[in-house]
């Protein structure tokens, strides 16, 4: 009784911590550059329901704070979680600033807001290994975040004309295939399923992040002198080639699990020997 108060105390007051801090950023850059009152009403709206959102799942998956190495339950979220949980924080952030960048200058604060995010997604998990502090929440928490951002930047890139169409519908096909083999593998196992990462998947995630981070580029006054969209173009090539190979990797990946899960099923079915 006692672990799961702390447990929720740790979950309002870390979201909460959070939201304030992302309310913080915003406004302060708001006081500088004199945003208009429904900006800041509109962020705040929008930040609150996303916060509420990470708040609810947080809650809804009270069951996977446990380290995974000791099966040792948590009643508290710990550092590695906390640092995956900014990435989430930071993504309505990120998209407000991309969409007001025009008319107000606040791109060196999203390229450091976008970056530092981004930087998140290599340092959860290496922190989490390195002080085994794998944990079950931290894994599903990763994914979501991977997801969500990518996602959401995805659609204001292409908007912007940050990247092409095509890198576009290569990142959304990879994170489509994710999605369509864990819905088979939890109906299969008529219970939620976990996918496997591998090196690779995780790679692709960091290149596609890294290509994202150095798209903002493109926006600064540097763009015609240095060439930037001659050579980015190459950086996107590149990035496909690896997101290629990591999405038939995955499919393979899929295709032995759900063979698996139907094989187990079978078993299962099969009348006990008499």
């Amino acid at each position: 009784m006692e672990r799961n108060r702390k447990l929720h105390v740790s979950i309002v007051s870390t979201t909460l911590g959070l939201f304030i801090i992302q309310l913080g950023f915003f406004y302060g850059l708001g006081r500088v550059f004199e945003f208009p009152s429904d900006l800041y009403f509109f962020f705040g709206s929008l930040s609150l329901a996303y916060h509420g959102l990470l708040f609810f799942v947080l809650f809804l998956f009270r069951f996977a704070f446990y380290n995974v190495g000791t099966g040792a339950p948590l009643s508290s979220i710990n550092l590695p979680t906390k640092l995956t949980m900014v990435r989430i924080s930071s993504t309505p952030t990120i998209i407000i600033l991309l969409v007001i960048h025009q008319e107000y200058p606040v791109l060196p604060y999203l390229f450091t807001l976008t970056a530092l995010a981004f930087l998140t997604d290599f340092l959860d998990g290496n922190i989490s290994r390195r002080s085994r502090q794998v944990t079950k929440i931290g894994a599903y928490l990763d994914s979501m975040s991977d997801y969500g951002i990518l996602i959401s930047v995805s659609m204001a890139y292409l908007h912007f004309g940050l990247l092409s169409f095509s890198f576009f519908l290569l990142v959304m096909t990879r994170l489509l295939v994710q999605w369509i083999g864990v819905g088979i593998l939890t109906i299969l196992h008529r219970g939620w399923a976990d996918h496997r990462s591998s090196i690779l998947g995780k790679i692709s995630v960091f290149v596609i992040m890294a290509v994202y981070t150095m798209a903002l580029l493109q926006l600064t006054p540097l763009k015609a002198p240095l060439g930037i969209e001659r050579w980015f173009s190459w950086v996107e090539a590149g990035a496909v080639l690896v997101v290629v190979i990591s999405l038939l990797e995955k499919l393979g990946i899929l295709v032995v699990d759900i063979k698996n899960a139907l094989n187990g099923k079978q078993e299962d079915q099969k009348p006990p020997l008499r």
